[in-house]
């Protein structure tokens, strides 16, 4: 196995790790807003409220308003300082897995550099911004506390009992849990990115760039599929990288220059999970290649039916259902894009052709 391959499987392996990792981050947020919303239940079902009196629920409001900005930013930050640790170990694990497998020397960047480039990291969020990681927990922690006032005050406008108010406030609670969860997994991939893409600029003399690399399976987006296997300059300041959007899987791989590898040319393994359950395929496999291989009821799940139809029909390949900034391209700019390129399907002959 050359040493291409063995970096390849191992950060593979590894991105596991940090997903775990991340749902651990996540679990520790989950716990602090569980404490606020068992502090409000407690006083909403407490012998304090049974009169309803609508000033009353004001002044609780206000205080859960406050009570969830103490907390949870606190557990917060809490958080950042645990993933600017993650992210000086995950250099060290890079600069060791580089090391060990590359022919030449392998620097590592310092705590300083690492921590400097978490803080400036920008995430992608839905509406197409970038934001700090501390301008996301932030965001979340400012609209958590607004809707927590927003149902006490909508229970009391709509004279609803304590009980129906503290039911209110389970439901947003559930809500808020798989927030932070999806923040905390998609924060701590980008931490690790960060800190990879650190170490590899440090060592840009061995390295040709870096692989995007997405998971093999039927939750990857049409994005990160069309991205996987493609190959980015450390010097391009629009190279994409992970995350690429909340709960975004994929990793990216350094790739050495061949004068550095170490090790027989032979095809490594990464694991997929198909249609008929995990499997190991080739290294140089990326997603395109294995999703065509899937039965068309595997292709429907991931791009919807009838962008399997044109994925199957091979009038567009994978990285065609995305547009140039990677947001998925609405159906019929699809097919108008298809008859462009002079691939309309044959139109059916009318009915009366095919009597006998």
């Amino acid at each position: 196995m050359s040493s291409q391959d063995a970096i390849a499987n191992a950060m593979i392996r590894h991105q596991i790790f940090i997903q775990r990792f991340g749902s651990g981050v996540g679990k520790k947020t989950i716990e602090a807003l569980q404490n606020v919303t068992d502090a409000a239940i407690r006083s909403l079902t407490s012998g304090d409220l049974t009169d309803f009196q609508v000033d009353r629920l004001r002044l609780l409001s206000a205080d859960m308003q406050v009570q969830f900005r103490t907390i949870v930013d606190g557990n917060l930050q809490e958080r950042i300082e645990e993933l600017k640790d993650f992210a000086l170990y995950e250099s060290e694990f890079n600069q060791g897995l580089l090391e060990t497998n590359v022919a030449g020397s392998v620097n590592l960047p310092s705590p300083e550099q690492i921590s400097a480039a978490v803080d400036l990291s920008r995430m992608k969020i839905s509406d197409g911004k970038y934001l700090s990681m501390t301008d996301v927990f932030k965001s979340f922690t400012n609209r958590g506390a607004q809707q927590i006032a927003q149902e006490i005050s909508d229970g009391a406008i709509l004279g609803e009992t304590n009980r129906q108010i503290a039911d209110r406030l389970e439901r947003l609670s559930g809500l808020h849990k798989n927030q932070a969860m999806t923040i905390a997994r998609t924060a701590t991939n980008n931490v690790a990115t960060v800190a990879r893409n650190q170490v590899m600029q440090e060592n840009e003399d061995v390295l040709d760039g870096y692989e995007w690399v997405a998971a093999l399976d039927n939750r990857t987006t049409i994005l990160c599929g069309s991205l996987d296997g493609q190959v980015f300059s450390f010097n391009d300041p629009d190279a994409p990288k992970p995350p690429a959007h909340f709960n975004c899987r994929s990793t990216i791989v350094p790739k050495v220059k061949p004068e550095f590898t170490l090790g027989a040319d032979i095809e490594g393994e990464r694991p997929a999970i198909g249609a008929d359950g995990k499997e190991q395929i080739g290294a140089g496999t990326n997603y395109e290649t294995w999703l065509r291989r899937q039965p068309a009821a595997f292709q429907d799940e991931v791009l919807g039916k009838d962008r399997g139809k044109l994925f199957r029909g091979k009038k567009l390949s994978l990285d065609r259902f995305v547009d140039a900034k990677g947001n998925p391209i609405p159906l019929d700019q699809l097919k108008a894009l298809d008859e462009s390129f002079n691939i309309k399907a044959k139109a059916k002959p009318p009915k009366e052709a095919l009597k006998p």
